[in-house]
């Protein structure tokens, strides 16, 4: 299980930096985001399929280890999550 917090939704999305798509595909492992409150789950068998878009350029990683893009996705909180699984 991958864990990730997110700070900001922008217009009901969540932008999740590449490097973790990659490394829960890797590890067929499902991602756990977090929001405030709720969290949402995205399986990794699914990822391809729920992405509603990417970032047109790369963002900075704050360790210095170059730029990740952001994947988009729309957020379904736990309660919602009737279509993901």
């Amino acid at each position: 299980m991958i864990k990730i917090k997110v700070k900001t939704l922008f217009k009901g999305m969540i932008g999740i930096r590449d490097k973790y798509i990659f490394q829960a595909q890797e590890k067929k492992e499902n991602l756990f985001v977090e929001h405030e409150t709720e969290v949402m789950e995205i399986p990794y068998d699914k990822v391809p399929e729920l992405i509603v878009g990417k970032s047109e350029f790369k963002v900075g990683d704050r360790f210095g280890q170059g730029g990740h893009y952001l994947i988009y996705f729309n957020w379904l909180p736990s309660s919602n999550q009737l279509t993901l699984v």
